[in-house]
């Protein structure tokens, strides 16, 4: 027969049991708290020194991979040339991949990982145009703004007067059907001032490719 338990034998096993379960609550807690600053804050690259590409991709690269995974939304200003000059384009297109090659970390993080929102300006001398720019085959699209494809709203503003509005309908219905989860908002900088040209499509009217 075995022996009667003590009942401070019972007590202490029910303490313990109590001190464990706190412990998976504050761990649960901490996975959830550590997420906050990155998923509910804004970003903002702005124009400083020429372009904010350079101090985008520096906070990034300083991030672990779970806090950058987590980055919601960025507000970039980009100068023309850092998009369409082959020799300063590298910049953009190693940070788009940053952006859109993510290690996923448990799965409750996986389903909701990467940038969400990309508020992007683009000022500066465009050439042509903007017909060779806005272009889906163009490299700082194809290989670069194309690469985030957990984007659900991407906005775009042109801040320059020397760009063809004729070419534009095309290139976000082509940016789109890419990124066909997203919202895509573009915008004309007029006098100081935005003007919207595209709003976004819903969804269920895209085909996607």
């Amino acid at each position: 027969m075995a022996p009667e338990k003590h009942p401070r034998d019972i007590q202490l096993k029910h303490r313990h049991e109590l001190a464990l379960e706190l412990l998976f609550v504050n761990r649960q807690i901490y996975r959830v708290a550590r997420l906050v600053p990155f998923q509910h804050n804004a970003f903002d690259f702005a124009k400083w020194n020429g372009t904010g590409l350079l101090y985008c991709d520096l906070f990034l690269r300083s991030l672990r991979p779970w806090q950058r995974r987590n980055v919601r939304t960025i507000i970039l200003d980009v100068l023309a040339i850092s998009i369409t000059s082959p020799s300063h384009m590298q910049q953009w297109l190693d940070l788009c991949n940053e952006l859109g090659c993510l290690e996923h970390g448990t799965s409750w993080e996986a389903e909701s990982a990467g940038l969400k929102t990309l508020r992007l300006t683009i000022s500066g001398r465009i050439m042509s145009g903007g017909r060779h720019t806005f272009d889906i085959d163009s490299r700082w699209v194809d290989d670069g703004l194309l690469k985030p494809t957990s984007l659900r709203l991407l906005e775009m503003t042109i801040d320059t007067e020397r760009v063809d509005e004729g070419s534009l309908p095309k290139f976000v219905a082509d940016v789109q059907r890419k990124l066909c989860k997203a919202e895509i908002v573009l915008k004309k900088m007029h006098r100081g001032k935005p003007s919207v040209l595209y709003l976004p499509v819903s969804s269920t009217a895209i085909s996607c490719y």
